[in-house]
């Protein structure tokens, strides 16, 4: 992105830098990050598909990175609109993608029935457990 440095300040070896930004180019590169999330998540949801009956550990993986680059598009789609003036021109692009409830559907069902190791379920509560002791120290 062509970029101006408008200020800059160091205080307490803290440094702040105000850039400018051209209109056109940041609301390139938001465009450029949406198309790239649904191509991502096009490919990763294709995958977990098709390793879903195989290897079904690694499908729920595939489907858990779905609802993240779905959730990152998201995001992303909030101040692309805003820049936009709320045009919507990515419309045909996001009917190719699943949906946050078909994806959590197929990670539902696929978790439920997938058995897991002792070890597996262990590192599970471990981890809660371990989150909630660093939380509270």
């Amino acid at each position: 992105m062509n970029y101006q440095v408008l200020d800059k300040a160091v205080e307490n070896n803290v440094y702040y830098v105000m850039v400018g930004l051209p209109f056109k180019d940041l609301l390139q590169n938001y465009r450029f990050d949406i198309e790239k999330g649904i191509d991502e998540l096009e490919q990763t949801f294709q995958l977990a598909e098709s390793i879903k009956e195989s290897n079904p550990s690694q499908s729920i993986k595939q489907y858990e990175e779905c609802v993240s680059y779905l959730q990152d598009i998201t995001e992303d789609m909030k101040i692309y609109l805003f820049l936009n003036k709320w045009q919507n021109d990515l419309n045909a692009q996001f009917d190719n993608i699943p949906t946050k409830a078909i994806i959590e559907q197929q990670l539902i069902e696929l978790s439920s029935t997938t058995p897991q190791t002792t070890t597996a379920l262990a590192d599970n509560l471990l981890e809660a457990i371990l989150d909630k002791i660093e939380q509270n120290s």
